[in-house]
């Protein structure tokens, strides 16, 4: 019926848009790190109906975008993994900045992830997502930590070189 055919369409629209917002280029301002992962935040609790917080301890801002930019786009697949594989509810982005590291960190309290899909980077072997976190950590000349919670949960950790005053 035509009822059915343009409620298919509003699907299909909304999946490419999803999907679109994934892969179309974003660029994070150097100064403007703070405030998407706060709107990032703010825009998975009312998406998801989940506890989604964002805090950030340090003195500075980061200086250059294209670090900022990664770290966002870490943080954004992070929290896919934890609401869409996780199932998690309540999760926590903390970024710290201190004279000689600058370290992301989502934590949440889904299910966790099953230690013997692990490969020896301590990733999942067939989780694209990890993979890119991770790649996108090294070219900040970082190094990116996926651990289960001793309770529940999973926390993704990177961690790269303050180069503050370089951008």
């Amino acid at each position: 019926t035509l009822e059915k055919l343009t409620q298919g369409l509003i699907e299909a629209n909304h999946h490419v848009h999803k999907l679109s917002h994934g892969i179309m280029p974003i660029q994070i301002d150097a100064d403007g790190l703070q405030a998407a992962l706060a709107h990032l935040a703010s825009t998975t609790n009312a998406t998801h109906k989940i506890q989604c917080h964002f805090s950030f301890q340090g003195e500075g801002s980061i200086r250059s975008s294209a670090i900022a930019t990664q770290l966002y786009r870490i943080a954004q697949e992070s929290l896919t993994n934890s609401i869409k594989h996780g199932e998690a509810s309540d999760i926590k982005i903390v970024l710290t900045e201190s004279l000689d590291r600058i370290v992301l960190e989502i934590s949440d309290n889904g299910i966790g992830f099953d230690p013997q899909k692990l490969n020896g980077d301590g990733l999942e072997a067939d989780g694209l997502g990890l993979r890119i976190m991770r790649y996108r950590s090294s070219i900040l000349g970082g190094e990116l930590i996926v651990r289960r919670n001793e309770r529940n949960g999973t926390t993704v950790r990177c961690s790269i070189p303050n180069q503050r005053g370089l951008a």
